[in-house]
């Protein structure tokens, strides 16, 4: 078991060595990950627009009108009512 820790500490320490003396290795190392941070810093958007919800209503009270008018109001969603059978949905 040293001797495969020993082989890997050599390996590792063979590629930190190359890693450092070569110039190009270093600037990919370190250039990447930030090109990266910044381009998926821009181009993901984790904010949900746009969602479909039907609102069926039973209770047809004061309570379920506010709650169904939050929904509506919100830019997050598109509430429409569900007059149909409770079966096709």
């Amino acid at each position: 078991m040293k001797n495969h820790r020993s082989r890997i500490k050599a390996i590792a320490k063979k590629e930190f060595l190359h890693i450092i003396y070569d110039k190009r290795s270093l600037v990919i190392i370190l250039a990447m990950p930030l090109l990266m941070l910044i381009l998926f810093g821009f181009a993901l958007n984790m904010e949900i627009n746009n969602i479909d919800i039907a609102v069926v209503d039973f209770d047809h009270s004061t309570l379920s009108d506010n709650l169904i008018d939050e929904f509506a109001g919100s830019k997050f969603f598109n509430t429409f009512h569900y007059t149909g059978k409770m079966d096709a949905l």
